[in-house]
Formats: structure tokens, C-alpha cells, sequence
């Protein structure tokens, strides 16, 4: 298998070992976004339908074992799927599943720092996941991030554990990622609010397209 190209803290590449000690598709899985999924994509569903927000696009940025993305799909049921994983191992399973014939389905081995957006630039999606990605950007890399995906979607769906969470997660569950970088909050909310408004927990809106908003309520926004 190909080694990823990686900045991952402790220099390692993210291989078939890193996929076999970090993540499991039952309900020991640790990584949220994997035992829970359904949860994640019905109240997503609920919320977008709550504010008549229409969601016809959606994108998986770092994908993974590709349990979110699936069960948002099997909510949204939209009509474009693009996703971007830089393990050649999940970007294989994912591409070789079937998917909705009436969805434009595309998907990408790259990171999100190299991935391509010329098209999406033109042709931006309307809701990308990202969950549980950010850790293994090194520090340079996050600002570029979240710049490029800001203009590539109108909400981010947003995940990433912080440095409190990682104590807790150490104390409380006996689990330690080597790979992931551990940051404040601080550092994540600073770089978050250049390009993105919080709306709702886990859901950002770019500011890019915020315009045309269907989230007015100032209380709300932050």
C-alpha cells in the first residue's frame, strides 16, 4: 500500500496499522462520527429542514472509513457526492461501493491541502463534512484549509478534538491518538472565525456565501 504523504505529530504515515488501531465500524469505535452516524446525519437533516435550507450537494474532505458520508447520503439523497481521502486503502473500498445512480459521484485521493478546486470553485457544493480531520493538519496547513474549503461550500459540517478533549478522552476512556496534533480551542476558534460563522453545534456557514443566508438571527450566529 501506497504511504501517505503526512504531517501527522508523531511523522508517521497514515497506514493500514492506523486504520486497524484507531478506528473499528461497531460501537467500540472511539471516533465519533463512526458508532453514532445515523445521529450525526438525521439531526443535520433536521436542522437544514427546520430553517427550509435545501441540501442538494454534499462532500466528504477526508473521508476515512466513509461511515459518515454514507449515512448522510442515505438522508440528503443529493445529487452530487464528492469526497477526498489520502489513504489509498478507504479510497479504494469507498470507490468500489455502490452509490445512487441518479447522484454525479466523484471522488479524490488527495489531502485536502493538494485536492484540486478548480471545478468546485465554480461549482460549490452545499454541505461539506469534515470530521475529525484537522489533528493531523500540521499548524501551517490550517489556515489554508479552512481558506480553500470556505469558497467550495456554504456549511461546513466540523469536527476536530481539542486539547481539553484529548485530556478527557485519556482520563476517561483510557485513548490516545500519536498521530493527532493537540491545540486550544483557541487556536481552532481563531482560525474558524476568518472564514466561517458558527450557526448551530457542528455547522459553520461560510462567510463566503453568507449573503444569501437563511440563518439571520444575529443571537444565533457567532
Amino acid at each position: 500500500m501506497k504511504k501517505i504523504r503526512t504531517g501527522s505529530a508523531n511523522g508517521l504515515p497514515f497506514d493500514k496499522m492506523y486504520w486497524e488501531d484507531m478506528y473499528a465500524e461497531d460501537d467500540e469505535s472511539y471516533i465519533d462520527g463512526v458508532f453514532n452516524a445515523k445521529h450525526h446525519a438525521r439531526y443535520c437533516k433536521t436542522f437544514f429542514e427546520l430553517f427550509d435550507c435545501p441540501i442538494r450537494s454534499i462532500g466528504d474532505f477526508g473521508f476515512g472509513l466513509g461511515v459518515l458520508l454514507r449515512e448522510f447520503v442515505k438522508v440528503f439523497r443529493p445529487e452530487r457526492i464528492i469526497g477526498t481521502e489520502p489513504s489509498e486503502e478507504a479510497f479504494q473500498k469507498l470507490t468500489g461501493e455502490n452509490w445512487p445512480l441518479s447522484a454525479a459521484v466523484a471522488f479524490y485521493p488527495h489531502t485536502i491541502q493538494d485536492f484540486p478546486d478548480t471545478y468546485l470553485r465554480d461549482h460549490p457544493l452545499d454541505l461539506i463534512i469534515c470530521n475529525s480531520v484537522f489533528q493531523y493538519i500540521p499548524d501551517s496547513g490550517i489556515e489554508p484549509s479552512f481558506e480553500k474549503m470556505h469558497r467550495l461550500s456554504r456549511f461546513l459540517y466540523f469536527t476536530v478534538p481539542t486539547e481539553k478533549d484529548y485530556r478527557y478522552m485519556k482520563r476517561e476512556l483510557n485513548f490516545t491518538d500519536p498521530y493527532a496534533y493537540s491545540r486550544k480551542l483557541s487556536f481552532y476558534r481563531k482560525e474558524i472565525r476568518k472564514y466561517y460563522s458558527f450557526i448551530s453545534h457542528n455547522i459553520l456557514e461560510s462567510k463566503h456565501f453568507q449573503n444569501s443566508s437563511h440563518f439571520s438571527f444575529e443571537l444565533y450566529r457567532y
